[in-house]
């Protein structure tokens, strides 16, 4: 379980519903840059699993869900707000080189 709230999503996804009560799907890709519709499903989907998030689903037409933190998930919130910070600080330079590494390694295959 620990490997799954390291993942960068997950500490996005547990960042932004520490800042806000409960979020609505449609939102979450508004709010997450880069994520996928894919991804955050499979991504919610499991911090649900491991009763992180809770999902609520609206009988609406069309249907609706928000996604909020558990009294679980709120517990580690200020480890995870201080690595979520340190993560969205240093995400251009992890890409950076990680654009680099690739870089490199294609240019060994050469």
């Amino acid at each position: 379980m620990t490997l799954r709230l390291l993942k960068i999503w997950s500490l996005l996804i547990i960042l932004y519903l520490g800042s806000a009560d409960c979020l609505i799907f449609n939102k979450w890709l508004k709010n997450i840059a880069g994520i996928s519709q894919r991804m955050l499903t499979v991504t919610l989907r499991l911090l649900e699993q491991d009763g992180i998030v809770a999902r609520q689903e609206h009988a609406e037409v069309p249907p609706r869900g928000e996604s909020c933190l558990t009294e679980v998930g709120q517990s580690p919130l200020g480890a995870v707000i201080d690595l979520g910070n340190w993560t969205k600080t240093h995400a251009p330079a992890i890409v950076r080189a990680r654009q680099q590494a690739a870089l490199a390694n294609v240019e060994s295959i050469r």
